[in-house]
């Protein structure tokens, strides 16, 4: 990878635009989706003289929803499951029935952010097979597995914001594939929905999904991973290094992995109190059908965020996105961080940023080619995609109320 001032493999002396920062702990439980209450009443009008008149235009940012923080309301349902095995299979489960509609349990913002919990590998193997990974082919959720934390990863969907990056990095990859010799191309492939398994060492027993990753043919005639791509909105920074560590340290083949890290200020949570009767919604001018919410009416505040509609806050500020390449260390055999880390919004300039076939592929010095990314694009594809995310909050949270009316008609005690 070229830096400024730098040869193609880098040294040391790079100065990071800013100082490498990491959280003190990673959090061992993401607790996820709340039970669906059995004792609701039919009715969601607000008791006679409690009646709530919102101004719209100045509730950007969120109203207390209940009085119990939902964080805890998800750690309280958690401990209704016995094992993190069960816990991990009720989450899913419950997931797939809120996305197909089934019931209403959780929200947008329940999944968007990853479950995580400690598992043994026994329990990991009993998940995969009475989840039958093996033979689905859905690329959400999304489950990871690293045997040596003995940490399960499950993430539920993807963000616009997050696809934003994937995009760019897949298209000019796929671009410089296109120009190499025809012999040679064939030997190369870009994979983004693959699990991989086979971790050597500590991290056997492990499985992930990488968000892009680039394969190349052996002498075997085997394909095997060459460079990854590891993206991530909601996910921790710190995960994004353990993933590092499990591409570099768990296969051996594998030459280079990056890191990309976008921050959202404030994280988000969902504006609009699930609990709010009907008359008060309609008072807020958000429409009633969601094809009717669309992305040309919401508003980006400023350049990367926050993205308002109908004055109520649906993604907060991108504050940063930072990238970070990964090399194994050649005397530890460890993963490291290689060079410095790059912002990729104003005001720092990654136009420098560069990447050869040769720091991860074999190819011939004729083959060899640098390849430079437009930036330009990627910011403006990502102010698209802001407004793209907003959309989908909106009209996740308008599909949860009509579930809740449909789910109060159908009830019987």
């Amino acid at each position: 990878m070229d830096w400024p001032g730098r040869s193609p493999l880098g040294n040391m002396g790079y100065s990071p635009p800013y100082q490498l920062s990491r959280p003190a702990s990673f959090p061992q439980l993401a607790s996820f989706a709340r039970p669906s209450s059995h004792t609701r009443s039919t009715s969601r009008s607000s008791p006679a003289g409690s009646r709530l008149f919102l101004d719209p235009v100045r509730k950007t940012t969120p109203p207390a929803e209940r009085n119990t923080p939902p964080q805890d309301e998800q750690h309280a349902a958690a401990k209704r499951y016995t094992s993190p095995y069960e816990q991990a299979l009720s989450y899913v489960k419950t997931y797939k029935g809120w996305r197909l509609s089934h019931h209403v349990v959780g929200s947008r913002e329940d999944y968007e952010k990853p479950f995580s919990c400690q598992m043994s590998l026994g329990d990991w193997v009993k998940l995969r097979r009475d989840l039958n990974l093996e033979e689905t082919e859905e690329a959400f959720p999304k489950i990871s597995y690293d045997a040596s934390r003995s940490t399960l990863i499950i993430q539920c969907m993807p963000s616009p914001v997050h696809e934003s990056i994937i995009s760019l990095f897949s298209g000019h990859f796929h671009s410089a594939k296109q120009a190499l010799p025809l012999a040679t191309r064939y030997g190369i492939n870009l994979t983004t929905g693959q699990d991989y398994n086979g971790f050597e060492g500590e991290y056997e027993g492990s499985e992930k999904r990488p968000d892009l990753a680039i394969e190349q043919l052996d002498a075997s005639g085997e394909f095997t991973v060459k460079w990854v791509l590891e993206a991530g909105l909601t996910e921790t920074y710190e995960q994004l290094v353990n993933d590092m560590k499990l591409w570099l340290e768990g296969k051996r083949e594998v030459s280079m992995a990056v890191l990309i890290k976008f921050e959202e200020n404030p994280k988000y949570r969902c504006p609009i109190s699930r609990d709010m009767d009907d008359e008060d919604f309609k008072l807020l001018g958000i429409p009633q059908r969601e094809k009717e919410i669309r992305a040309r009416d919401c508003t980006l505040e400023e350049e990367y965020g926050p993205v308002t509609y109908k004055g109520f806050t649906w993604v907060g500020k991108i504050s940063t996105v930072f990238m970070e390449v990964w090399k194994r260390d050649p005397n530890t055999g460890l993963a490291r961080q290689h060079g410095g880390r790059v912002g990729l919004l104003p005001p720092d300039d990654p136009s420098q940023v560069r990447f050869r076939l040769s720091d991860f592929l074999l190819v011939t010095p004729i083959e060899d080619r640098t390849i430079t990314f437009d930036w330009g694009n990627f910011r403006h594809l990502l102010k698209v995609k802001l407004r793209t995310l907003a959309v989908s909050r909106c009209r996740a949270m308008l599909r949860a109320r009509n579930r809740t009316e449909e789910a109060d008609q159908d009830y019987q005690p």
